[in-house]
């Protein structure tokens, strides 16, 4: 909406599952509500573990009882959080045509073995936004930050450092700090 000015974009594994059913990708997008309604369901019926089926839609099965006890432990002490995050995800509906507003550069990282849906979206968010890169992080998934955390802060230091490059020959211009 313009109302911020931001220099530049970094989406890693987003999740705005709403343009699956935007862009017409309704299989992935009717897998993702099976999945997140079920999710809900479970825990409402007590299901301690519940969390365990969206690690492992994320990361495939077993992810969740790969990680180790702590994080575990964690995950189920967080469910609650997390499903207000899903719960409140589906109504983040925006249009397709209002990412073409975004003109900050941006990038779109996603994992070479994801789900399927969160590579879509990844795709359909650099389709949409003209001033984007589309990275996929080979042999990676869903949980790559806390995986392979040093390639993402690389992608994202060179996003930065050619926004600040930009930004810098704009000043020499004497052009508009918008890039």
């Amino acid at each position: 909406r313009d109302r911020t000015r931001i220099a530049s974009l970094t989406l890693i594994e987003a999740t705005p599952f709403n343009l699956l059913r935007r862009s017409g990708d309704l299989g992935l997008y009717d897998q993702l509500r099976a999945m997140s309604d079920a999710y809900a369901r479970s825990y409402g019926n007590g299901e301690r573990l519940a969390a365990r089926s969206v690690i492992d839609f994320y990361g495939g099965d077993g992810s969740f009882d790969a990680f180790p006890a702590r994080t575990r432990d964690y995950i189920v002490a967080t469910t609650p959080t997390n499903l207000l995050d899903w719960l409140s995800g589906w109504s983040f509906d925006v249009p397709l045509s209002a990412y073409a507003g975004i003109s900050a550069p941006s990038l779109f990282v996603r994992g070479e073995c994801g789900h399927p849906a969160v590579r879509r979206v990844a795709e359909v968010l650099s389709d949409a936004v003209s001033r984007s890169s589309l990275v996929t992080v080979a042999g990676v998934s869903h949980f790559m930050i806390a995986t392979h955390a040093s390639d993402v802060a690389r992608l994202i230091r060179e996003l930065v450092a050619k926004v600040e490059e930009l930004l810098a020959f704009a000043r020499q211009l004497g052009v508009s700090e918008r890039v």
